[in-house]
């Protein structure tokens, strides 16, 4: 007698004919079950597919199957829903990135839960990128199509800024040369300077030497080359002689004319292999030692520059980079993903971030200190931001005045009824005396009177002046249009 099916036997039996891509997604985020259609979607076999982790966002995987099936991850903080919808994605290597609507429903059987069902096309979300309605696959979605391996949150975000920013990075990446990278307080130079240099054809293989600026002196930067230079003679291959030996220089905007005269000095020498990485507060030409730089040197440092804008330049950016923020610390600890309320959301747009990067990561960083310590809740409300952030906001809300219009014209017409008013009064209405004290022609007032609808006595009452009037500051009234 057959052996009978378990339910979990029977429902796999039963999606595989399926026409749409379907998974089972366990809690763990393993794939216990792919159909053909999806193994057709993903464009590897279904044996490929299943047993594989989503890792969803982050670092991607290095096997590349793992990396194709990432994006087919449930978004941190859905386990307690029983049904959802999002963007899945698959983004293989090399290839155009390919994504769909999902819709995730919980699977339980009489042996439990089995965790989610997963329907592509399922769901009312669309295709398109801006479909991508919660931040997890916005930040999924770019971290495909931006930069590769782990991109600082500082190029995060799809405003305007962030868009530049982003083609600066590219063109220093492909120039190979050096940049500078400036920025106010608080936007971390130095994490992009890292950044751009690990992109670089054999990395891996050289070293990024820190010199602090304000600090170097002949001796250190002689020190510095020389310690490089031997090492790539010990380490010489085509990449060495292709990429040269890479200086950090650090807050390079207080850099002393000496130490810049001895980095040119080795500039000059033939065959040099020196590229030149630089952070500073603003753009070269805004240094103390601007004009005392000595070309060549100057020439490095202006090759790209970068320039970092501060975040209230780029608000809707945000809650993108909060969220890469608090994916990239979570994972350090090895603690689950946190995603933002709405209202959390709000307030990380509202807030104007003076601080920059540095504040955000501080905040970021707060948020999992204290859901490690608490444990269980997954999703950052307003309470969980920082108390600073909560106050400046609620103090700026409340100090907010309605606006009111000004009609200027209005205005400046009351402040010059006003004016003549005061001199035909000083002037017991002697038209022409209150002409010369206003500083203009008797014609002139006469016009104005009739425009303003000033009204004047029909006739003239000659008075005699034993005394002058009080002096009226003069004002150059503008000849009406009407």
């Amino acid at each position: 007698m057959p052996r009978p099916r378990s339910p979990k036997s029977n429902l796999f039996r039963l999606l595989e004919s399926a026409l749409q891509p379907i998974y089972v997604l366990a809690d763990d985020q393993s794939i216990l079950f792919a159909n053909e259609s999806l193994a057709r979607w993903l464009g590897v076999d279904v044996d490929q597919v299943i047993g594989r982790v989503c890792e969803g966002t982050g670092k991607p995987p290095a096997d590349p199957i793992d990396a194709l099936v990432r994006g087919l991850a449930a978004e941190p903080g859905q386990g307690g829903r029983e049904e959802f919808e999002q963007i899945v994605f698959c983004s293989a290597p090399g290839n155009p990135l390919r994504r769909s609507s999902a819709r995730f429903q919980r699977l339980q059987t009489t042996d439990g839960s089995l965790g989610w069902l997963v329907v592509l096309g399922a769901g009312g979300l669309g295709e398109s990128p801006s479909a991508a309605t919660t931040l997890a696959a916005q930040l999924a979605i770019l971290a495909h199509e931006l930069l590769p391996g782990q991109p600082p949150a500082t190029v995060i975000g799809r405003s305007v800024v962030a868009r530049r920013l982003l083609l600066q990075v590219d063109a220093a990446i492909e120039a190979r040369r050096g940049a500078t990278i400036f920025g106010p307080a608080g936007s971390e130079p130095e994490v992009l300077a890292r950044y751009i240099f690990s992109r670089f054809p054999g990395a891996d293989q050289l070293e990024l030497a820190p010199i602090r600026a304000n600090q170097a002196d002949q001796v250190t930067i002689q020190e510095t080359i020389r310690r490089l230079s031997r090492m790539a003679h010990g380490q010489r291959s085509p990449r060495n002689d292709d990429y040269g030996q890479w200086l950090l220089l650090l807050d390079a905007d207080r850099l002393e004319p000496a130490a810049a005269m001895e980095l040119n000095g080795f500039l000059e020498l033939p065959n040099n292999q020196i590229r030149i990485l630089a952070t500073a507060d603003t753009a070269v030409e805004h240094w103390p030692i601007c004009g005392d730089l000595p070309t060549i040197l100057r020439a490095r440092l202006t090759a790209v520059e970068i320039g970092l804008p501060a975040l209230a330049e780029r608000r809707e950016d945000v809650p993108l980079m909060f969220q890469a923020l608090l994916e990239d610390l979570a994972r350090e600890q090895s603690e689950p993903v946190p995603t933002l309320a709405p209202a959390a959301i709000e307030m990380l747009l509202e807030y104007s971030w003076p601080g920059n990067l540095t504040e955000l990561r501080n905040a970021a960083r707060g948020v999992i200190k204290g859901f490690s310590a608490a444990g269980g809740r997954r999703t950052v409300n307003p309470e969980d931001l920082p108390e600073r952030l909560r106050l400046a906001i609620k103090h700026g809300r409340l100090g907010r005045a309605p606006v009111e219009s000004i009609d200027l014209e209005t205005r400046l017409a009351a402040i010059e009824r006003e004016f003549i008013e005061r001199a035909l009064g000083q002037a017991r209405y002697n038209r022409a005396q209150a002409a010369k004290l206003l500083g203009i022609s008797r014609a002139k007032l006469l016009r104005r009177c009739e425009q303003l609808s000033i009204e004047l006595p029909n006739q003239t009452i000659a008075f005699e002046i034993v005394e002058e009037p009080e002096s009226i500051e003069k004002v150059d009234f503008q000849e009406s249009d009407e």
